[in-house]
């Protein structure tokens, strides 16, 4: 297995255009003990990363999985920054895929947060990818919108980076919860509540003049 891990990863690095290559591992390489993290480790001074998680079914689901795999490429790519870029987050929202309107909740939540003054940084989706994930260690704090799934990586963030969060365990839906939302970020990174209150105003009577429409239709 480990041979054929090895050509693989060699062959994968030539014809496939890609920015950062991850090796899982199953349940079958897990029990029959393949080393994969060491073939892996030989790829270390490779062109382009290639870095490892370990994500065999028996140690769990598809939720852990998506945390060993932010824990994989926050240890095996990144290092403290020398500085914190003020106003960046990182935005760590819904796994990919498990719900179906993933990405466009990402997306409207970091046009709310650009709104409000700040920087959202994001990995997953399109024109998204290493450039974002090498930010990661110079954000203000992560922001985190999960009932738990990534609560274990923003805690060990804060423990490599020093980066503070702030988890906010449901996904603002409608005027009222995407206001009281937008206070919390904005109390959190201490943002002019003026400015952000003239945004709220504004997108509330957007969306209440909607509401009322439809319900006289």
């Amino acid at each position: 297995g480990e041979k054929k891990l090895r050509s693989t990863i060699a062959n994968a690095l030539k014809v496939i255009d890609a920015d950062l290559y991850v090796v899982l591992t199953g349940c079958t390489a897990e029990i029959v003990g393949d080393t994969v993290e060491e073939v892996v480790d030989e790829f270390r001074e490779a062109d382009k990363p290639v870095i490892f998680a370990s994500t065999p079914g028996f140690k769990g689901n598809n939720y852990k999985g998506h945390e060993w795999v932010i824990d994989a490429i926050v240890d095996q790519l990144l290092e403290p920054a020398a500085a914190v870029e003020k106003g960046l987050v990182n935005l760590w929202v819904d796994v990919p895929y498990q719900d179906e309107f993933w990405l466009g909740n990402l997306r409207a939540l970091e046009e709310l947060l650009r709104a409000i003054g700040l920087t959202p940084n994001s990995i997953f989706g399109v024109q998204r990818g290493l450039q974002n994930i090498r930010r990661i260690p110079r954000a203000e704090f992560n922001l985190l919108i999960s009932p738990w799934v990534g609560l274990e990586n923003v805690k060990h963030m804060q423990a490599k980076f020093g980066t503070p969060y702030l988890h906010w365990p449901t996904l603002p839906i409608g005027a009222f919860e995407t206001s009281k939302f937008l206070r919390a970020v904005a109390d959190y990174a201490q943002l002019d509540r003026n400015k952000v209150e003239a945004f709220i105003q504004e997108r509330e009577a957007y969306y209440y003049y909607y509401i009322e429409r439809y319900a006289d239709i």
